[in-house]
């Protein structure tokens, strides 16, 4: 009995298509989920099609070339001079499939969150610092109304005997 082949099998040619959109993805800083989504508009297929081909078969094949990939990443990523705005405690490379980390980039990337951290912390002190101060005037201001409303209430007491003599004083002389 003759194998049969299914009519949407994967060609070597859509393999290496799929290979090559990841490894330029890889090299510049996108994420592979980005290159199975632009690899399914070159091949015809699911993004999630092209995501399980890559983990499931072609990664083995290209293991060399992801590695090498990721170091010319690396080194463009070093190379920078003016550093990039980075997305708030997310790394660039987000990919759970990205493989482990070299000891450095993964100090490098905890000592940027750790300095992330320290001056988002130290803002946030600074803020509680101001509100502190605020709040205290705040008080100063709600306790000196206080005080200075009982002696509102005297004068204006005071105010109206003074009217009412006056008003006595106008019916006597009339």
């Amino acid at each position: 009995m003759a194998e049969k082949k299914r009519e949407d099998s994967w060609q070597d040619s859509d393999d290496k298509t799929l290979a090559e959109t990841v490894l330029s993805h890889i090299k510049s800083k996108s994420t592979q989920l980005a290159a199975f989504d632009d690899a399914a508009k070159i091949l015809g297929r699911t993004s999630a099609a092209c995501g399980f081909r890559w983990n499931s078969e072609i990664r083995k094949r290209y293991e060399k070339e992801v590695k090498e990939a990721k170091l010319m990443r690396s080194k463009t990523k070093n190379e920078k001079t003016v550093p990039e705005k980075k997305e708030r405690y997310v790394s660039k490379s987000n990919d759970l499939n990205d493989g482990p980390l070299s000891f450095d980039e993964a100090m490098s990337r905890i000592i940027s969150i750790a300095n992330e951290l320290l001056r988002s912390y130290e803002s946030l002190v600074e803020e509680n610092r101001k509100l502190k101060i605020e709040v205290k005037d705040l008080r100063k201001q709600i306790e000196s109304s206080k005080s200075t409303q009982p002696l509102a209430q005297e004068e204006f007491q005071a105010f109206m005997q003074i009217m009412q003599r006056a008003k006595r004083l106008s019916n006597i002389e009339a």
